[in-house]
Order: C-alpha cells, then sequence, then structure tokens
C-alpha cells in the first residue's frame, strides 16, 4: 500500500498511485509557500523598523563626517568612502523592495489564491471520500442501499479526476513562482557583486594606515633599544 505523506488524503488506497505522488507535492510546495511568507514578512518588519538608519548609511555618515576634521589632503578617500556607503545605502534599499517587497507580494496573491483553493478543493475530496466509504458499509449491510453507494462512489471517482488536473495545474503555477524566486536570486547577486565593487577601495586604504602604523611601531622600538643601548653603556 502507498501510503501519502499530506494530510489531505486520509486513507491512501481510496487514490490512485500517481494521484498520490502528485498531491505529496502540492502539499509540500505549499507548506513551503506558507514558511517563506513567514520568514519574508519577518525581514520586511526588520528592514521597515530599520528604515535609513542602516549600517550604510551611519557609515557614510560617520566617513563625511570624519572628511570634515582632517586636512584636505586627507579628506578626499574619506569623502569616497562616504560615498560608496550611501550608494550601497541606496542599493540596499533597491534590493529590499525587490527582493522582500516584490516576492512577498507575489507570494502572500499564490497562497492566498491557488494554495487555498486547492486547500478547499482537497476538502472537499476527502469527504466525498468519507461518504462513499460510509455508504458502502451500509450497503454491506443493506442492499438496498447498494444505489446510494455506487452514486457516491461514482461521485468520488469523477472528483478524483478533476482534481488531477487542479493538482497539476497548481504545481505548474508553483514552477512559475519557482522562476520568479530565480530571478531574484540573480538580483541578490548583481546586489552583492556591487558591494563587492564598492569595497574594493577600502581594502586598500586600512593595508596603508596598517603597514603606516608597523613602520611607525618599528621605528620606535629601535629608538627606544638604541637609546636603552646608550644608556647602558653611558652607565659602564
Amino acid at each position: 500500500m502507498v501510503v501519502s505523506k499530506s494530510k489531505w488524503l486520509g486513507k491512501s488506497e481510496c487514490y490512485p498511485r500517481e494521484f498520490i505522488d502528485q498531491a505529496d507535492i502540492a502539499y509540500l510546495i505549499m507548506d513551503k509557500a506558507a514558511r517563506i511568507e513567514t520568514s519574508l514578512n519577518k525581514m520586511n518588519k526588520e528592514y521597515l523598523a530599520c528604515g535609513d538608519k542602516n549600517d550604510w548609511t551611519k557609515a557614510s555618515k560617520v566617513f563625511a563626517s570624519y572628511a570634515d576634521s582632517v586636512k584636505k589632503t586627507d579628506a578626499g578617500l574619506w569623502r569616497e568612502a562616504s560615498n560608496c556607503f550611501a550608494q550601497l545605502a541606496e542599493k540596499n534599499r533597491e534590493y529590499a523592495n525587490q527582493v522582500i517587497n516584490e516576492t512577498l507580494s507575489v507570494l502572500h496573491t499564490f497562497n492566498n489564491t491557488h494554495c487555498k483553493d486547492i486547500s478547499v478543493q482537497m476538502v472537499r475530496l476527502k469527504d466525498l471520500r468519507k461518504e462513499s466509504s460510509t455508504k458502502k458499509k451500509k450497503a454491506a449491510k443493506d442492499e438496498s442501499q447498494a444505489p446510494n453507494a455506487a452514486i457516491a462512489e461514482d461521485a468520488f471517482r469523477r472528483y478524483v479526476e478533476e482534481m488531477k488536473t487542479n493538482v497539476a495545474k497548481f504545481i505548474e503555477k508553483a514552477e512559475e513562482l519557482s522562476k520568479l524566486f530565480d530571478s531574484f536570486a540573480v538580483v541578490e547577486k548583481n546586489y552583492a557583486d556591487s558591494a563587492k565593487d564598492l569595497f574594493k577601495f577600502v581594502e586598500g586604504a586600512p593595508q596603508k594606515s596598517t603597514r603606516t602604523t608597523k613602520k611607525k611601531a618599528q621605528s620606535a622600538e629601535k629608538a627606544s633599544a638604541e637609546k636603552a643601548k646608550a644608556k647602558s653603556s653611558a652607565e659602564k
């Protein structure tokens, strides 16, 4: 006996094998779609709570303020840093709008139309199966109930055939949604690549600063050693 993973079907032996497989796929799609929408809603709320106070905007303001406090010859790099982080903040807003809001809107529609419809239809199918099963039991005890059992079984079988088509269409809709997610994955990659490009100039700046600091530390260490040596010689 083939056992269905979904909660819709009830007694799996009442359904064709290929329908059970399709129904299980549809059930998994609904479950994952609901989970993804919940996650995106959480991300969206967190982003809205943050607003323009995101880390990129904060960094941009810090660098701009620092640029105003240093020599003009040194201010250029920090202003460039400020501008780059401002660009990152803008790209972050664009990314959040496209990936979170647009995806959330499409997914919400999918969950509240296609998922809801197929769920209602599956409940009806389960009810028809129960009705058919009940009338079969009555017919087994009372032959006069046989016509009613046959009618109920026929209604159930016809609805199974109808649901095969409905479930197949639902899975097709889910595949379209999957393509949409793939396109947003490209947007996410472009955002990450842009951020990487904007950071390139920063990667060099700290390194220069580190090298300068290291040289100063080495010079100070050398001077201290020479001073200690001179003091030791004087004491002798």
